[in-house]
């Protein structure tokens, strides 16, 4: 009777430690299960937050796609449209591969190439006199 005793001592222990090992790991499981989704969350607030953001910007352009500043520069831009009010200037390239002469605000300069550097070319254009 002692050894039947005994095995069912050694059965009781068995039962509870394995018992413990698929409670504990059970637990542990659902730890990284919510751990797990608690990192989710995170991400898609971080993701909602970047899109909330993205939402706001885009309701800004669209109002300011419903402005007149906004028809009014595309016409400029797109249509080569002017106010009525406004004066149109076109500014010409210069090009320095052979000499030219330019006639500004009624006198006429002599532009030429040169090969020296660009301050020197300043330098002459704003202080030396005029040739007529």
């Amino acid at each position: 009777m002692k050894r039947f005793i005994d095995w069912v001592i050694v059965l009781f222990v068995v039962v509870i430690v394995t018992g413990s090992f698929f409670v504990g790991r059970s637990g542990y499981d659902a730890y990284q299960k919510n751990r797990n989704l608690e990192q989710e969350i995170a991400k898609l607030q971080e993701k909602e937050e970047k899109l909330s953001f993205e939402n706001e910007a885009l309701e800004k352009k669209m109002q300011y796609f419903r402005t007149g500043d906004f028809t009014e520069r595309e016409a400029k831009e797109k249509l080569n449209l002017k106010h009525p009010a406004e004066e149109v200037v076109v500014v010409k390239e210069w090009s320095f591969e052979e000499k030219k002469e330019e006639e500004v605000s009624g006198e006429n300069i002599l532009i030429e190439k040169e090969a020296s550097p660009l301050y020197k070319k300043w330098w002459n254009i704003f202080f030396s006199p005029l040739k007529k």
